[in-house]
């Protein structure tokens, strides 16, 4: 991360009028792409909690959703950018021929993948974050609690995916994980599907199909999991929005998310250091095989020439 500030601020400082103008072009389409999410957010949320009686749960129901979206987006991002920053970035060969512990190594690289995966999903959820707050006129202690909350939620799922990720190196070739890849995109793609399907999201407007107004409030409540951070997240937003910022499930969920990014992080730090320079090894030598290979083949094409 403190090498990205540093290309970003030498781009700025030498990088002269195209690129000062290339920066301010990324800005404001990110300012004008986070107004334009507010502003559709808080219609959203608005109609949601203008809806009589059941408008609150209607706002638990899509932050359910909204949740579990960002944290499986996030889980497989870190796969694909791990398998970059871990195996195939190219200042691993002076890290690991320096007299450096591999905890070090995997505590560094993994900060670079989740800074390189996970920053858009951050930027995302704020505008959302902050129409929910104006809807319900929060205090400056709902944004705190929810942002600070949200941040190990993210590492929770980034760690999850790097730890796939090392799992995966170990079991294949890096170089072959294209085709691991794709079929986890296809799987990702169609158990999301039917997550949706599962959800039947035709209940947010068709609510007349239940008997009674309370089976149809249970079903709003059938797919939490409470082994799962987002339902961790779901509470702390459900609660936060009854502006008890100091309930004791809030802190309670707080502290659940924090203490398991601390004890998963300990995980993925085991579990790679005995994983890490044999699945880092295997992919220099598949790089290795592929540059032996291309010279050999600039060698006969010489050889031809001369003949």
């Amino acid at each position: 991360m403190i090498v990205n500030n540093y290309a970003l601020k030498n781009s700025i400082i030498f990088g002269g009028k195209k690129e000062i103008i290339k920066i301010i072009f990324i800005i404001s389409l990110a300012l004008a792409f986070s107004i334009g999410s507010y502003h559709i957010s808080f219609k959203i949320l608005h109609y949601f909690n203008s809806t009589e009686i059941i408008g609150t749960f209607l706002i638990v129901k899509l932050f359910s959703l909204i949740y579990l979206t960002f944290f499986s987006f996030i889980y497989f991002s870190n796969i694909i950018t791990g398998l970059s920053t871990f195996y195939l970035s190219t200042d691993l060969n002076l890290y690991m021929s320096s007299p450096v512990s591999y905890y070090k190594i995997i505590n560094k690289k993994y900060w670079d993948t989740f800074y390189q995966s996970s920053w858009m999903i951050i930027f995302v959820s704020l505008p959302i974050f902050f129409s929910l707050g104006k809807v319900i006129n929060a205090d400056i202690i709902f944004y705190l609690i929810i942002i600070f909350s949200f941040i190990p939620f993210v590492i929770i799922s980034s760690i999850f995916g790097v730890i796939t990720t090392g799992i995966l190196a170990k079991a294949f070739s890096v170089r072959k994980t294209k085709w691991i890849l794709f079929i986890l995109g296809l799987a990702f793609g169609v158990g999301f599907y039917l997550f949706i399907r599962f959800l039947k999201p035709e209940q947010f407007v068709d609510p007349e199909k239940f008997l009674t107004l309370t089976s149809y409030l249970a079903s709003l409540k059938s797919t939490d999991n409470i082994y799962l951070p987002t339902t961790w997240m779901l509470k702390i937003t459900s609660l936060l929005m009854g502006r008890d910022y100091f309930n004791k499930d809030i802190i309670f969920y707080f502290l659940l998310l924090w203490t398991n990014v601390l004890f998963f992080y300990m995980v993925m730090s085991e579990i790679l250091s005995r994983l890490y320079f044999s699945s880092w090894s295997k992919a220099q030598e598949g790089r290795q095989k592929r540059i032996n290979l291309s010279w050999f083949k600039i060698g006969r094409a010489s050889c031809r020439e001369r003949v």
